[in-house]
């Protein structure tokens, strides 16, 4: 191989050699950005927020601060937050990072699915916004901190899911007593009856004052009762001028409790009962019955028959509560002047009665031991 030949294949070689390297060269300028590795929330003052919004698939919930600095739903009767799940949610977003950029593009990134979920920090006039897009098929989930059109589209770990739900980020807690904490529980039952049951500190056993010798206080039916009252939750809210409301008014039990330091709280528990009526489109009950009777031979299984004919069941209606006390016990009682307070059904299914569900019968007296 002469000189020249040998000089043309080196450079050749020397060209080609180049061209490999700037394919592999490292692509450094997308993940140089300064945000790459750091927090969600490293630009973002959380703790100084007075306002937090989320939104999610078109639907919003609005947090604020007040006065005192406690958390409200804005977006939801004003009611107190969960303070907790307000923290957790800041947590999880504080621990995710940056992991790189995705991409500049303006197209490309309309292809991500960006506002699907954004978290808004507001703070007077400024305000900053997480704005995530679609999850990535490899793990993790596309975001934008910025809203211009060729901000960078960063991948991030955090998956947190937003709950949009304004219900669901209310303290929901109506009652904030330890069942320790009662030394008298008095009762007026709906039904028309009464009782009240006191004890002497918390490790004594309950009396009922003038009760007859042969019953005795189920203690157990007391303690459960009392833990049912001091974990009041509300489940859904209503006016309180609605059908079901009034109703269940009118045929509450009210349960009045006082602390060893003399406080009062005071829980009234009512539905709207199950009713039977006439349906509309019946025959007249009074013809019904007289061709009823008229016939030959009638079993029970006919009158049933007749009867599920002429009436329908109107089932009970929701269970609402009303709770009063001082503020500390009884954190949701001023909201109550425009709102009323539903319960779970079970709650009100497992409620005594009358005050058969308190008593027991007492054992009988030991026999009297002859002394020879």
């Amino acid at each position: 191989m002469n000189l020249k030949t040998l000089s043309l294949s080196v450079l050749i070689l020397a060209i080609l050699s180049g061209i490999v390297a700037w394919l592999n060269r490292p692509v450094v300028a997308t993940d140089s950005d300064p945000r790459v590795g750091h927090s969600l929330l490293a630009d973002i003052a959380a703790n100084e927020t007075d306002s937090l919004t989320l939104t999610r698939d078109g639907e919003s919930v609005e947090l604020q601060r007040d006065d005192a600095q406690n958390w409200r739903i804005k977006s939801y009767h004003d009611l107190p937050a969960d303070e907790s799940k307000l923290r957790r949610l800041v947590q999880e977003l504080a621990d995710a990072n940056i992991v790189r950029v995705v991409t500049r593009n303006p197209e490309r990134a309309a292809r991500l699915e960006l506002g699907e979920s954004v978290v808004t920090f507001a703070s007077g006039d400024s305000s900053s916004t997480l704005t995530f897009g679609k999850n990535a098929q490899r793990g993790g989930r596309y975001l934008k901190l910025d809203e211009a059109d060729d901000a960078p589209v960063y991948l991030t770990a955090a998956t947190t899911y937003l709950d949009t739900t304004a219900k669901n980020w209310a303290d929901a807690k109506l009652t904030t007593f330890e069942a320790s904490d009662i030394k008298q529980l008095e009762i007026d039952f709906a039904a028309g009856e009464q009782i009240t049951v006191t004890r002497d500190d918390a490790d004594s056993d309950w009396q009922v004052p003038s009760l007859a010798p042969d019953k005795r206080v189920r203690s157990a039916a007391v303690s459960s009762l009392l833990s049912q009252l001091s974990t009041l939750r509300f489940t859904e809210t209503a006016s309180p001028e609605s059908e079901d409301v009034v109703a269940a008014t009118a045929h509450q039990s009210t349960f009045n409790l006082t602390t060893f330091d003399d406080e009062t709280i005071t829980v009234a528990i009512g539905r709207k009962p199950e009713q039977t009526i006439i349906k509309e489109e019946s025959a007249n009950p009074v013809d019904a019955v007289a061709d009823l009777t008229a016939a030959p031979k009638l079993g029970p299984s006919d009158a049933e028959d007749a009867l599920e004919d002429m009436t329908e069941t109107i089932p009970a209606g929701p269970v609402y509560v009303s709770v009063n006390g001082p503020s500390a016990r009884t954190p949701l009682a001023e909201a109550q002047s425009n709102l009323a307070l539903q319960i779970a059904e079970y709650i009100f299914t497992g409620l005594p009665a009358d005050r058969a569900g308190l008593l027991e019968n007492a054992p009988p007296p030991a026999p009297p031991v002859l002394v020879e």
